[in-house]
Order: structure tokens, then sequence, then C-alpha cells
């Protein structure tokens, strides 16, 4: 099991309804998403180093799922699982991983040019 941590946020009091919203959707999205890779014999990680484009590619298929159902019966929910409110649970948090890695500092290769004065 892994180690769990407790971080402390200082957070405006109006934004704590999202915060606390956000923080549970990713809890859940996550797990479930760990859970399908473990059934899968698939690596468990690969969001922390994520192919950004396939990532991309992943919420928008979720955002066309959405949209064809609601496009065939006039309403986005399934009798099922995957209800659309699923969808774009899944979709933000393929967008929060895909805004992580564009946040984390790559300066391996990277070469700075400056203009000469």
């Amino acid at each position: 099991m892994p180690e769990i941590k407790q971080y402390v946020m200082i957070c405006r009091e109006d934004w704590k309804p999202l915060l606390d919203a956000a923080n549970q959707l990713i809890h859940d999205v996550m797990s479930a998403g760990e859970q399908q890779r473990l059934h899968d014999d698939l690596p468990t990680d690969q969001w922390k180093m994520p192919d950004v484009k396939r990532y991309m590619h992943h919420a928008f298929m979720h955002l066309v799922s959405c949209k064809t159902h609601e496009g065939i019966h006039g309403h986005p929910f399934v009798l099922a699982d995957n209800t659309a409110l699923e969808e774009y649970k899944h979709t933000l948090v393929d967008l929060l991983i895909i805004a992580a890695a564009e946040a984390k500092p790559d300066n391996q290769g990277v070469v700075v040019e400056s203009p000469d004065d």
C-alpha cells in the first residue's frame, strides 16, 4: 500500500468547496484508473511522466463519448457506470495530468540563447 501524506494548503474560504470537490474527484478517478491498470497488468505510474498528446486525445475521446450519446439520445446520461458526469470527471483529471506535466521544469537538454548586444 502506498504511503499516504497529508498536505496543508492555504485557500480562500470561498474556494474551499471547489478544492474539496477536486480532491475527491482526483482520488476517485485515479483510484479507478489504478485498479483498472492493475487488473490489466499495466504499470500504474505512467501518469507521472505522461505522453501529453496521448492524454489530450484520451480527454478529447471522453468528451466525444458524452456528446455522441447526447446527439443520439438527446441527453448525456446512460444507464451504466459511465454517465456523462463520469466522462467529464475523467476528462478533468486527464487535463490535470497534462497541466502537471507541463508545469514540471524540464531543463535537460534545453539550450537558452540570448542575442548579442
